[in-house]
């Protein structure tokens, strides 16, 4: 499958730097071969392990809120591509 002209978005959860140095390289990557990487807000969850649930689950409150931000942004820039 073309990754040219794909929207893609990341969330990541790992130990104190919430995988930071893996999705900033995958990032570099898939942009380079053509998709729009939506990078802002960044969803970095550190120590993950401790603010969700077995089922991926959560009530923390500032993991609900950067989940909602990076889903904005990802609707917005879709409704950009479609109207632009």
């Amino acid at each position: 499958r073309h990754v040219a002209g794909t929207t893609i978005a990341f969330l990541s959860a790992a130990s104190a730097s919430g995988g930071q140095r893996a999705q900033d390289g995958i990032a570099t990557v898939l942009g380079l071969m053509g998709a729009t990487i939506i990078d802002e807000p960044h969803v970095r969850l550190s120590f993950a392990g401790e603010r969700l649930n077995a089922d991926g689950t959560t009530s923390d409150p500032e993991i609900e809120a950067q989940v909602r931000a990076k889903l904005d942004a990802i609707v917005a820039s879709l409704d950009a591509r479609s109207s632009g």
